[in-house]
């Protein structure tokens, strides 16, 4: 237990491990504000440019792996130094504190971060999801076992490829059977665009199928119910005080 960690992050991160399990990466791509930040610039960034850009395939794959590096040096640091390591660096905390004096002084950091990733988002999309984000890192290690996911039919497929160019996090899905990828935040972009009707969907091994959104509602819903409970039993608390 660090001492800068409040037990209600615990329960929210308990929520987001319960999505995962269920929708994989489904609070990365439909419920994360850092996300949501991102994608506002991305649109953005398309309207000023008129397309999205992307790096060398060979660049790309090689920085992927570079939020993997993010969260094991900070859980290492954390865990030998028992301190939040990654508080001064993380760009949401930074975001939390906008109007705090403290903004450049402790969190100047994660305020360059954040700025850095909004404006990278103008040109990439989801900068920071896809290439320094911890936390999808860690979601990206449990993905594969996740319950739902984005499938496709192929004796329907026209092959298009407008799946492959609207993924925020260009996974290639018109080439695969199922989407197994940990870069997957199953945000159903690809499904929403697809013009044959059942050829892509979101489903289970069972042949369960969710609409997006369902998918949506779904996770919004367990994540709230969650946060209702321990609020009601005493679990969650909406205000922490200070720990200096």
């Amino acid at each position: 237990m660090l001492r800068r960690i409040a037990w209600s992050s615990f329960t929210l991160l308990g929520a987001v491990l319960l999505l995962a399990v269920l929708f994989r990466r489904s609070f990365c791509g439909n419920l994360c504000p850092l996300g949501t930040l991102q994608e506002l610039f991305g649109m953005l960034g398309k309207k000023i440019f008129g397309k999205r850009y992307e790096l060398n395939s060979k660049v790309d794959r090689a920085a992927r792996y570079l939020k993997y590096v993010v969260l094991l040096v900070f859980v290492s640091l954390s865990w030998v130094l028992g301190t939040l390591v990654i508080r001064p660096y993380d760009p949401w905390v930074a975001y939390h504190h906008l109007t705090s004096a403290d903004l450049f002084t402790e969190f100047s950091i994660g305020f360059g971060i954040l700025i850095g990733s909004l404006i990278g988002s103008l040109f990439l999309e989801r900068v920071f999801c896809k290439y320094l984000c911890p936390m999808g890192a860690f979601l990206g290690l449990i993905n594969r076992i996740g319950i739902f996911r984005v499938k496709r039919n192929d004796e329907t497929c026209i092959h298009c490829g407008k799946c492959d160019k609207v993924c925020p996090v260009n996974v290639e899905v018109e080439a695969a059977a199922q989407v197994h990828s940990s870069e997957c935040i199953n945000c159903s972009e690809c499904v929403n665009v697809c013009p044959v009707k059942d050829t892509l969907y979101i489903g289970n091994r069972e042949r369960l199928k969710l609409g997006p959104g369902a998918l949506v509602l779904i996770s919004a819903a367990l994540f709230a119910a969650v946060v209702a409970v321990s609020s009601f039993t005493g679990g969650f608390e909406w205000k922490q005080r200070t720990i200096i």
